[in-house]
Parts: structure tokens; C-alpha cells; sequence
């Protein structure tokens, strides 16, 4: 049974994090400032994505939380559910630039997100 069967996206924000500099350094994110639309089917098949890649056969993995302070990754994330679009867009960038923090070696190509 796959716990994303269900899963319904209503808002989404389109961040961009590159590779690190040639030092190691982290390249500033490209920040988007505003809740992206798609439509419809462009909804519809971002979700089935997300199901898929996440879903009982992706050989995906279990985690466990080790950081749920105020400003962790996991508080700011469950925080974007019950969120107005400002909020929504400025938690999305702390989440964005912690990944970009996370992210330490040349090898981790950029990404959208």
C-alpha cells in the first residue's frame, strides 16, 4: 500500500539550486517570489510523479526525524500546510537553501524544486 496514493498538491513553488562553486561554496539559490499555477492535467501528472518516485515499489527508504527544533527542515515543511502564499513562498526558500546547505560535495548535480 503506498501511504501517497492520495496525495493532492494545492500549492507549489519553483525554487532552483545549483551545483557548488569550484571552492565548495554554496551558489545562492535562484528563488522564485510567487505560488506557481499549472493546470489541470499538468497537476495531475506532477502528483503521479511524486506517487510513483515515492511510491511501495521506488525503493525508496524509511527516515527518521533527528531535528524537529522550530526551524528544522521537517517543522518548516509540516508549517507550509496551513499557510497563507506569503508564508508558503518565504518557508519554501528556508527549505530550498537548507537542501543547498545539505548538498556538500561537487557531485550533487543543481535542481529544481
Amino acid at each position: 500500500m503506498s501511504y501517497f496514493a492520495n496525495l493532492r498538491i494545492q500549492k507549489i513553488v519553483i525554487h532552483e539550486i545549483f551545483k557548488r562553486d569550484e571552492d565548495g561554496q554554496i551558489v545562492q539559490p535562484k528563488f522564485n517570489d510567487r505560488v506557481t499555477t499549472f493546470d489541470p492535467l499538468g497537476l495531475q501528472t506532477l502528483q503521479n510523479r511524486i506517487v510513483n518516485a515515492l511510491g511501495d515499489s521506488s525503493h525508496s527508504i524509511e527516515m527518521d526525524v533527528n531535528d524537529s527544533a522550530a526551524s528544522s527542515t521537517f517543522q518548516l515543511g509540516a508549517s507550509l500546510l496551513n499557510t497563507q502564499d506569503e508564508t508558503f513562498v518565504d518557508y519554501s526558500k528556508q527549505i530550498t537553501y537548507k537542501l543547498a546547505e545539505n548538498q556538500t560535495t561537487r557531485s550533487i548535480p543543481g535542481v529544481l524544486l
